[in-house]
């Protein structure tokens, strides 16, 4: 007989790996990321372009998230994204975007195709880019921030909190208050709470 606590574990053992696929004429960036990804467990496939990355939807089974380039030869990742928003099967797939260049004009447009996040290679070391994809997949939605009191809009940030939870943390200017921020159910919506 197993407890709670062991059966929450071996579901969790259980699950199968989330799949990621990467699309990036760049092989050493497609297989650094690959490495990356597979020692956190994910089950990771490889396109160097979008019409190899849709042969690779056609066959299945789908990804549970897309990180693609944008300049590739082919079929580039913008006009990638495009096909798959016009594709039912696949316009619910969530895509991530990593730009050598960081463009502004290339991240307004991703934003507009509704890319959930651009990612500017040349200022986003790897171990980021796993977390904001592990992020993307839910696998973190938690996180703890330290404040410092003894700044002004911290303070009246930490007053404000105060009085918006049962417990209150007594402000002492020489130490840090840590905030634990938790994603709520609704996007958008979270929960903070003060840890005195």
């Amino acid at each position: 007989m197993y407890t709670a606590l062991e059966r929450c574990k071996i579901w969790v053992y259980n699950m199968p790996p989330k799949k990621i696929l990467i699309v990036d004429d760049d092989e050493r960036l497609r297989n650094l990321y690959t490495e990356l990804l597979r020692a956190e467990k994910f089950n990771v496939e490889g396109a160097e372009n979008g019409e190899r990355a849709l042969a690779l939807l056609q066959a299945g089974p789908l990804p549970d998230i897309i990180l693609t380039g944008i300049v590739m030869h082919v079929i580039g990742g913008f006009d990638l994204i495009i096909k798959l928003k016009n594709d039912p099967r696949y316009k619910d797939i969530p895509i991530a975007m990593i730009s050598h260049r960081g463009l502004p004009e290339d991240e307004k447009r991703a934003r507009e195709l509704n890319v959930l996040d651009f990612i500017p290679q040349y200022k986003t070391p790897p171990p980021e880019v796993i977390r904001r994809i592990k992020l993307l997949l839910g696998f973190q939605n938690s996180f703890t921030l330290m404040l410092s009191p003894d700044l002004s809009a911290n303070r009246a940030f930490i007053d404000f909190l105060n009085t918006q939870q049962a417990s209150h943390c007594k402000i002492d200017a020489l130490k840090d208050i840590t905030l634990e921020v938790k994603a709520g159910t609704q996007k958008g919506e979270f929960n903070i709470t003060l840890i005195c």
